[in-house]
């Protein structure tokens, strides 16, 4: 019996199937991808990019042209890029495709931010906080 879990086991990993470091390059892949399209969406630039998620600019200049850094999963860049994925998806759910009106929501004063959105994500716990508004604002 165990030599049959054992060669299950095998041919599985031949596929790629049940390898924990196949899933985790799939979800960094899926995680590059979205980063970048949240951040295409959101008109950000490399030197705002990298503020916000607290890597260089040279970093962020990589990824976009194609080469091989990937998040490390367990990371703040990993979560705030995450959160900056949520931003993404809750101004798309409250603005749509308008691209000019979220980049004058983004660079605008903000009240409860005490500043623009942009400016409050590149500060520490500021990406939380516009996510959390997004949030409220959606219901």
């Amino acid at each position: 019996m165990a030599l049959k879990n054992t060669v299950a086991a095998e041919r599985k990993a031949k596929k790629g199937e049940g390898s924990d470091d196949n899933n985790n390059d799939k979800k960094k892949l899926v995680l590059r991808k979205a980063t970048l399209r949240a951040a295409d969406y959101l008109g950000l630039n490399n030197q705002q990019l990298s503020e916000i998620l607290k890597v260089s600019a040279a970093t962020i200049s990589r990824i976009r042209n194609g080469g091989d850094y990937y998040f490390n999963l367990d990371s703040n860049e990993a979560d705030k890029s995450l959160l900056l994925i949520r931003i993404y998806q809750s101004l798309y759910a409250l603005i749509g495709e308008d691209k000019e009106q979220i980049r004058k929501w983004l660079n605008n004063e903000n009240i409860y931010l005490n500043c623009s959105p942009i400016d409050a994500m590149k500060k520490t716990t500021g990406v939380v906080n516009v996510t959390e508004y997004l949030d409220a604002m959606r219901g």
